[in-house]
């Protein structure tokens, strides 16, 4: 089992014991994942295991130590592993919360499996991706946020998500291209419902997906990399 962690990688479910962080294993074991579960975050402090590409944490975003940044516990292996947090609370400020703390995703019990898998599939795999030779001044922080942009020239909205953002601007996915240099206006959404929160940016550049979508760079204009790093817990340019 530790030679297949170490050659695929794996997921850590956190969380008390119970029907829901069982629900959460079987969940993943049936999606095909490799997984292990523990208590807290101390529980993968075993000298044998390597850090996990995904952390699911089953349980209440109040009781879990994260400061912005995406850092479960500072210092630890798997600070800057991509984290799920799955929350009774479906309210907007513990999505707000959850996100700005350092989740990538905060997903509402009851959760349907198909939303967590595919929730789990996007992130490990992005996880655990090469950044290949690209360079970068600011690092993307990992997040799958369920959004909707409005093509304010068009006055046209499309549902997509986005997929990270750094202090400068996000990429985002979404079903058609949207020209370089449009503007453009994302809105965040907690599961269903509105946050309230929307973001300028102008679309810088645009190119076709694995599975025929289209993944947009976009840099926040104005205030809203100031509002962008309050929420996605960013760093907005002109202060790196």
């Amino acid at each position: 089992m530790e030679e297949i962690r170490t050659s695929l990688g794996y997921v850590a479910v956190i969380g008390p014991k119970g029907p829901k962080r069982m629900w959460t294993e079987t969940t993943l074991l049936q999606g095909g994942h490799v997984v292990t579960c523990v208590e807290t975050i101390d529980g993968l402090d075993t000298g044998a295991l390597d850090p996990p590409n995904l952390i699911v944490i089953v349980d209440s975003p109040a009781r879990w130590r994260a400061p912005v940044g995406g850092r479960i516990v500072p210092g630890h292996p798997a600070s800057s592993v991509p984290c799920i947090i799955v929350s009774d609370d479906d309210s907007v400020e513990s999505y707000g919360s959850a996100i700005a703390r350092g989740a990538a995703a905060h997903l509402t019990y009851p959760v349907g499996a198909m939303e967590l898998l595919e929730a789990a599939r996007r992130l490990s795999v992005r996880s655990t991706s090469s950044p290949g030779s690209e360079k970068r001044l600011r690092v993307r922080r990992c997040l799958l946020i369920a959004i909707k942009v409005d093509v304010r020239a068009t006055g046209r909205c499309m549902d997509g998500w986005m997929l990270d953002a750094s202090g400068g601007g996000c990429r985002i996915e979404l079903p058609e291209t949207i020209p370089p240099g449009t503007s453009v206006r994302i809105m965040l959404y907690a599961g269903a419902r509105a946050t309230q929160i929307a973001l300028s940016a102008e679309v810088r550049w645009s190119q076709r997906t694995e599975s025929s979508r289209r993944l947009l760079g976009v840099r926040f204009v104005g205030t809203s990399a100031l509002l962008a790093a309050k929420m996605l817990g960013t760093v907005p340019s002109g202060q790196t």
